[in-house]
């Protein structure tokens, strides 16, 4: 039954978020069946209203929720409602919107009805006629017609009233006016009168028989009318929902998981205020059935208990929880509840005596489908006697297998806690550099009280704080001072993993911008590149064209010195413009090809091509270089004769045999090493200082993974220490 109606309130919450749904509930009716069924009776007219209204409700229920395929357990509760059409059809035929009986309610009725009208036509037409000759003659006030006990009647004044024939009905208070109905006028009062009783004697028959209609569907109806309650009552519970943005949950035999729970009027409460709930999440399951809260005095450990409390309340009377969806609550057959303070002196019971009696009956009940909720154990007396009662009595609970969650500030029920086997410790956090709560609970440690950083945040005296420490049992002193300080050292680890998480995740935020931006170029550059290499082999077959043409103009001129002279500069123009088309077509190069350096005529066989940079064998040795440095060999030179341009020293480049990659980026780092070990090995230098640094040693890895894969780098040492240790490398290249 319980989970029908989760879901059947979660249906309805998720309807109602969906689209607007015309549900009517405002209905005051109630029938006394047995009254109904007396001989005789017929229900009023204001009582078919009430009637016409539910039969309505119902109608709209129906209408509205029987063709949601998706929520079947509404559909489920308003198949049960009756079809309310034909006793609809039969009262909208007889009544009005405003309950009045409609004029053609029967035939009878719609004539008696038109006689009326024609009744009262004719008599106002003579009264008015009567009035404005008395009121000539000076009979008459000067008043209106009246209407005195049903009867049009004359306002003649009093000196006059034997002037005019009729009967006297009334008088003014003053004397002065008396109300005649003239004796020409009874008769057709007479015959109005008569028409209005006829009317009210067939309206009686029209109720009668609609009663009668009625009658054999009361129980029906009845019925109907609970079911429409529920279904208001469902919706109650969605719109509470919404407003507490609740969700469905799943219900469990062997776990009670709350994740993100908020207590419902402490989070309507800050709602109100614009102010945010710090969530509750907790568990209870067979290995871990209790729970001792320990923490700092309004840190929340009352507030964690009551919300697990009120929670499962909700959840067993069909409430949607203000929790995450992926909760799972278990059904408690007892709970058990020792909340407050309920001293009576009237009983004689004092505030322990009182928690005594409430842990008594707990003792004795509880059991494997039991929930247990004590809060601050064992208070209300001398600790000394207190505490060990308390313990006995959470031995106990824990013995009997209940389920529970009690809070406490004594040391000797946390430490019962953590030697008791389905029992845990869980502690209310404390923010030690504010000296504030953090209402946060955190499963598995004890918490510390407390109570000295409690005192001084508050502005108690610091010299009482002191004498007190003084006098605190130094063993529970240095206890509570140990959970403070792992306390707080839990915080500044978790405040440090959150940074790390942060930069972790800016990091690959990062790595995933610069990825799509160099997907981005690379296309870009692809798209410009063969735009100029088609660009540029249309220039080559057109110089080519005109390079011919001006060849055949040569042959054609013959001996002509000056013609032959202006075309041959002709031809040399195009030559020199059909070499620079050509550098300028985008070089396409494949692993295998041979290749000559550009800046020392160096030739090789490429190994690998890495986007703008490429790795070529020159003879033994392996080197690295950009593909603007190279151009394609025409025919295959062999591998063991390498022509090789030769360069004196003045014309290279100068190189230290120093670099410093401190404080770049990995890759950046990677690019200017392997431009620098180039020009290393092309003028001949056998060993290299590279400083990196020391840091978090990741910039040294990755340069040191990277050299390893060059064929001519010998090997890889450190400096000594006084010359700057594992912070530089000193590189020998074959």
């Amino acid at each position: 039954l319980i989970l029908q109606r989760l879901n059947q309130v979660a249906e309805m919450k998720s309807m109602l978020e969906e689209s607007s749904v015309q549900l009517r509930f405002d209905i005051d009716l109630y029938i006394d069946k047995k009254k109904a069924r007396a001989a005789g009776f017929f229900f009023e007219q204001e009582e078919f209203v009430q009637l016409l209204d539910a039969l309505q409700s119902i109608a709209t229920a129906r209408d509205s929720l029987l063709n949601k395929v998706k929520y079947q357990g509404l559909i489920d509760l308003v198949s049960e409602l009756m079809d309310p059409q034909k006793l609809l059809s039969a009262l909208q035929k007889k009544l009005k919107s405003d309950g009045e009986l409609k004029d053609n309610a029967s035939p009878a009725l719609e004539k008696l009805n038109a006689s009326i009208r024609s009744a009262e036509n004719a008599l106002q037409k003579h009264s008015r006629r009567l009035f404005t000759e008395f009121k000539e003659a000076g009979y008459l006030a000067d008043t209106e017609l009246s209407i005195k006990n049903g009867r049009m009647v004359m306002p003649v004044l009093a000196e006059h009233k034997r002037k005019v024939e009729g009967l006297l009905l009334d008088q003014s208070s003053t004397g002065k006016v008396s109300y005649i109905e003239p004796l020409t006028m009874v008769q057709m009062n007479n015959e109005l009168a008569e028409l209005h009783i006829s009317r009210n004697q067939e309206i009686i028959k029209i109720l009668r028989a609609l009663t009668k209609m009625f009658l054999p569907e009361l129980n029906e109806l009845e019925r109907s009318l609970h079911q429409l309650a529920v279904l208001d009552l469902i919706r109650a519970k969605a719109l509470l929902a919404m407003q507490m943005k609740a969700s469905n949950l799943k219900l469990s035999k062997k776990k009670h998981l709350l994740i993100n729970a908020r207590h419902p009027l402490l989070y309507l409460k800050h709602l109100e205020d614009s102010e945010s709930v710090v969530p509750l999440d907790i568990e209870l399951h067979q290995d871990q059935r209790l729970i001792v809260i320990s923490g700092p005095n309004a840190g929340g450990k009352s507030v964690a208990l009551k919300t697990v409390g009120i929670l499962q309340m909700m959840m067993q009377s069909g409430f949607l929880v203000p929790a995450d969806p992926e909760t799972e609550m278990m059904i408690f057959e007892k709970l058990f509840i020792d909340i407050g303070d309920d001293q009576s002196i009237e009983s004689d019971l004092s505030t322990y005596s009182s928690h005594l009696k409430t842990a008594k009956h707990i003792v004795n009940h509880c059991d494997q489908n039991s929930l247990v909720l004590m809060d601050e154990i064992g208070t209300g007396t001398d600790p000394t006697f207190g505490a060990p009662i308390a313990q006995a009595v959470v031995e106990e609970i824990h013995d009997r297998g209940a389920y529970g969650v009690i809070t406490t500030h004594f040391s000797n029920i946390k430490n019962t806690a953590r030697s008791l086997k389905h029992a845990v410790n869980a502690a209310m956090l404390f923010d030690t550099e504010k000296l504030e709560p953090k209402y946060q609970l955190v499963i598995g440690e004890a918490g510390s009280s407390f109570s000295f950083e409690v005192a001084r945040n508050i502005g108690l005296n610091r010299k009482l704080i002191k004498r007190a420490k003084a006098m605190t049992d130094t063993r529970q002193y240095d206890l509570d001072q140990l959970l403070a300080e792992v306390q707080q050292q839990k915080d500044k680890l978790s405040k440090e993993l959150n940074e790390l998480q942060q930069s972790r995740e800016d990091a690959q935020h990062f790595k995933t911008e610069y990825s799509n931006l160099k997907d981005a170029l690379d296309k870009e550059r692809e798209s410009i590149l063969r735009k100029a290499k088609k660009e540029a082999e249309a220039l080559i077959v057109n110089s080519n064209k005109e390079i011919e043409a001006t060849i055949r103009e040569i042959k054609e001129s013959g001996a002509d010195r000056l013609r032959t002279s202006k075309q041959r500069k002709k031809l040399q123009a195009q030559k020199e413009k059909l070499k620079d088309v050509k550098k300028a077509i985008p070089k396409q190069f494949k692993v295998g090809d041979q290749v000559r350096l550009l800046n020392t005529g160096a030739v090789g066989e490429i190994v690998a091509i890495d986007r703008k940079d490429v790795e070529l064998r020159v003879n033994a040795i392996k080197t690295r270089t950009k593909l603007n440095n190279l151009e394609l060999v025409s025919s295959p030179v062999a591998k063991t004769k390498t022509t090789v341009r030769k360069v004196r020293p003045l014309e290279l480049e100068s190189i230290s045999y120093e670099l410093d990659v401190r404080g770049m980026r990995t890759y950046d780092a990677i690019k200017e090493v392997d431009q620098w070990l180039d020009k290393a090995v092309v003028q001949g230098i056998s060993k290299l200082r590279l400083i990196h640094g020391k840091g978090y040693g990741i910039l040294r890895k990755e340069l040191k993974k990277h050299l390893e894969g060059y064929d001519m780098v010998k090997s890889i040492k450190h400096e000594s220490v006084q010359q700057g240790g594992d912070g530089v490398s000193i590189i020998e290249l074959s």
